[in-house]
């Protein structure tokens, strides 16, 4: 390739390099229950979060009931090992779960409040101070 380019070769190993070197962390999104789940995950999206999981109220409670406790105690712990490769979990929910966040997960874990245990209504969450955090992280 160096030869066909009329390129040096010391060039094109670095080039070839830099595509295996990663720029930045691996930044994960978890949220519930949101009004605005699109709007957030098309803004965690664009700013090439590498996973995005976002959940309305009644998307949460539909995956609480069509599981049995065991396939849903297994699903939460297979959950939580992909969750522990990411070097940054952005959780977006009730206070209740940043302690559990912060107690399985080895990453970063930066909390955004959506208001106070229990959460029983879809919450809206403000795009601007999402983006902010993702921008700081990112």
């Amino acid at each position: 390739v160096a030869d066909y380019l009329q390129i040096d070769r010391p060039f094109i190993s670095r080039l070839e390099s830099i595509g295996e070197v990663r720029k930045g962390k691996k930044v994960a999104v978890v949220g519930f229950p949101l009004l605005n789940k699109e709007e957030i995950k098309n803004l965690a999206m664009a700013r090439g979060v590498d996973h995005v999981w976002v959940m309305n109220d009644a998307e949460r409670w539909l995956l609480v009931k069509e599981k049995s406790a065991l396939e849903f105690f297994s699903f939460v712990m297979d959950y939580v090992r992909e969750l522990r490769a990411y070097d940054t979990v952005v959780l977006i929910g009730s206070q209740k779960w940043v302690k559990l966040a912060e107690a399985l997960l080895d990453s970063q874990v930066v909390f955004l409040n959506l208001g106070e245990s229990p959460i029983n209504k879809d919450c809206y969450f403000d795009p601007d101070q999402f983006s902010h955090v993702l921008d700081t992280i990112i």
